[in-house]
C-alpha cells in the first residue's frame, strides 16, 4: 500500500474512531493492516545502522534478541534478517533506539 493511501485510510479510521463510529477493535485491526512495508537490509546497511547508534555487535544483538553470531552473519552477508528481527531493524531505523527498547 502506498504511504499516502495508508495515511489517508488510517486518518479516516482514526477520525471515525474519535467520533464514536468505529470501535477500538476495528481501529487496532486497521492499524495492523496498514503497517508499512518492511525494508530489506544489506550487510553494509546493517553495519551502518549499528554504527549510527554507536552500538557494538553484542549490544545490538541483545536489543534484537538474537545471538552475536547471527548479527555477524548478517553483517558479512552470509544470511539476512527475517521475521521479528527484520521488523526490529526497521523500527530502529525509523524510530531510533527508543523504537526497540
Amino acid at each position: 500500500m502506498r504511504d499516502s493511501m495508508r495515511e489517508a485510510v488510517l486518518g479516516t479510521i482514526k477520525d471515525l474512531h474519535q467520533s464514536g463510529l468505529v470501535g477500538e477493535e476495528t481501529l487496532t485491526r486497521m492499524e495492523n493492516l496498514c503497517v508499512p512495508d518492511l525494508k530489506e537490509y544489506s550487510a553494509a546497511a546493517i553495519v551502518q545502522l549499528r554504527r549510527k547508534y554507536h552500538l557494538n555487535q553484542l549490544t545490538l544483538a541483545g536489543h534484537l534478541n538474537i545471538s552475536p553470531g547471527t548479527l555477524r552473519q548478517w553483517e558479512t552477508g552470509a544470511t539476512k534478517p527475517q521475521g521479528p528481527a527484520l521488523k526490529l531493524l526497521n523500527l530502529l531505523e525509523r524510530n531510533g533506539l527508543k523504537g526497540i527498547l
